[in-house]
């Protein structure tokens, strides 16, 4: 079968009853069989499990129980998030085969909600640079950015609708731009982080990789309000505004992109909207100082004590890193935080 461009076609298709689950997941693993390989997007995949799950979302629609708004679609789980039926690595040596005992809380909304995990996508090294298996899907001599890089290779390659990723430091955004498909990080804390390794508590955030701007968010409305649900949108009743950033205080943009920007805004005014340039306040200059020494501090502080045991199993990205936040002082930290909430503010 043709597998739906979108997530939200599919659920529209499962609750019209013109698809089942185990139709739906069965040709999505078909093309995990047919296209992962050279891509390795998956941490843990289990064929027979991932049906067996699909098979007892259709048996629950058709015993009339409701199929809630996901409607018996698998979603890929970042495998820094915890699941209770498939191991919970952290893209480290030092968890291998690791099981923890319950869901975290996006997983348990994720279930509640109809849909089940389709399987754990790779991450780097406890969400932080060490690379993993993954390779982009368009080019293996590229990067498929990190630390969601399992996430979004998935989605690009359509084995799965949509993906569970986290942002520390651009995991969401990077790796979704890298692959070719939608990246969402909502508002810090939006989505609860329960149950999901952390690095760096004030930034640490829970978002949605998938192939389309609707599809992300109709994901991520089921997992930040699980009561209220997730509707299914049609398009913009009426043309978008649109702020366009030329430049990134933080980072530097080449020629092409450059161009390309040029193309995507003349695009959107070619198209109605109506598009305003605007720049970063300069307060905003700091942001990467700020932002790193926030990270590292607070990743030194919940890493510490297992960096300690386990040094010699740690990348040397990881270790310098943490060394890094270890060396940042309380007073250092706490002026970061302090220009940080001035930046929001401002």
């Amino acid at each position: 079968m043709t597998v739906p461009e979108r997530l939200v076609d599919a659920v529209r298709l499962l609750r019209a009853g013109e698809l089942s689950s185990e139709a739906l997941t069965s040709a999505m693993l078909e093309r995990v069989a047919a296209t992962d390989a050279n891509v390795q997007a998956w941490a843990h995949l289990d064929r027979e499990h991932a049906l067996c799950a699909a098979r007892a979302c259709d048996a629950r629609r058709a015993a009339g129980e409701g199929d809630g708004a996901l409607a018996g679609i698998g979603i890929g789980v970042k495998d820094i998030i915890a699941t209770a039926d498939l191991p919970t690595e952290l893209g480290s040596v030092i968890y291998a085969d690791a099981q923890p005992s319950i869901d975290a809380e996006c997983v348990a909304r994720l279930r509640r909600a109809g849909g089940f995990v389709f399987g754990k996508t790779v991450t780097t090294e406890f969400a932080f640079m060490q690379p993993g298996k993954t390779r982009n899907p368009w080019n293996r001599a590229h990067t498929p950015g990190g630390s969601s890089s399992g996430s979004a290779a998935a989605v690009a390659l359509r084995h799965c609708a949509a993906a569970l990723a986290t942002q520390t430091n651009g995991s969401i955004v990077r790796p979704a731009a890298y692959c070719g498909v939608t990246g969402f990080k909502p508002t810090h804390a939006r989505i609860p982080y329960a149950g999901i390794a952390l690095f760096s508590p004030t930034l640490d955030t829970l978002g949605v990789i998938a192939r389309s701007v609707v599809d992300c968010g109709y994901v991520a409305a089921v997992l930040a309000d699980p009561v209220s649900g997730a509707r299914l949108v049609s398009e913009l009743d009426s043309p978008p505004h649109v702020g366009v950033i030329a430049g990134f205080p933080w980072v530097a943009i080449d020629a092409e992109q450059q161009r390309t920007l040029a193309y995507a805004t003349e695009a959107l005014r070619r198209a109605g909207a109506t598009v305003d340039d605007i720049a970063f306040p300069k307060e905003w200059n700091e942001a990467q100082r700020v932002h790193r020494c926030i990270m590292l501090y607070e990743g030194a502080r919940e890493l510490g004590a297992l960096q300690a045991r386990e040094r010699a199993r740690m990348s040397a990205k990881l270790n310098a890193a943490l060394d890094e936040g270890r060396a940042t002082s309380a007073a250092d930290y706490g002026d970061a935080m302090e220009k940080r909430a001035e930046m929001i503010e401002r």
